[in-house]
């Protein structure tokens, strides 16, 4: 489902008759919130998009650039970061900080989470562009995600940047900057 998937397996070699492409559209209640909601003042959070038990959504990279944006942003102190996707236990940062988890949320728990978050952080190793990084670059955070192989979201919204080497440290300067 989105033209970058069906670019991959174009890619992979694969041929078919007939095929369907439909890109991703936001779900009815979060895109009600968006068009009939005020703005609000965004926090000074990081909204993570954490899910240990899913490989392709990258945790354990997401949570090593957390780290160590930690320690190399001056700032970072002055931000809440809080983990949406999965409930798992809170944890520490290497500068101190804590990660809040909240887990998988009731709709307008997670709306409201993105209404506040100034920077969203959501990696997929996978084609397909994910759900995640697209609604929080939707509700104005200011979102690093990653690409791989024929899938870059950089130009589905102005407030999205694709990564294309994620390692710690470039997704760590990109959380920075």
């Amino acid at each position: 489902n989105s033209a970058e998937l069906a670019e991959f397996y174009r890619q992979q070699g694969h041929r078919v008759d007939r095929q369907f492409v439909f890109e991703p559209v936001m779900n009815a209640s979060l895109r009600r919130t968006l068009l009939d909601t005020p703005p609000v003042a965004k926090d000074r959070q990081i909204i993570f998009y954490g899910r240990p038990q899913t490989a392709r959504n990258c945790y354990y990279l997401a949570r090593a650039a957390l780290d160590e944006w930690s320690v190399t942003y001056p700032e970072a102190r002055a931000w809440k970061v809080v983990s949406v996707g999965e409930g798992y236990p809170d944890f520490a940062l290497r500068n101190g900080g804590r990660v809040e988890v909240k887990g998988k949320l009731k709709l307008e728990d997670y709306s409201d989470q993105l209404r506040r978050s100034a920077v969203g952080l959501s990696l997929m190793a996978s084609p397909h562009p994910s759900y995640p990084p697209l609604e929080m670059a939707h509700f104005g955070a200011l979102t690093i995600t990653n690409t791989f192989t024929s899938k870059n979201l950089t130009g589905w919204h102005q407030n999205i940047v694709s990564i294309d080497r994620a390692t710690p440290q470039e997704l760590a300067a990109a959380l920075a900057r």
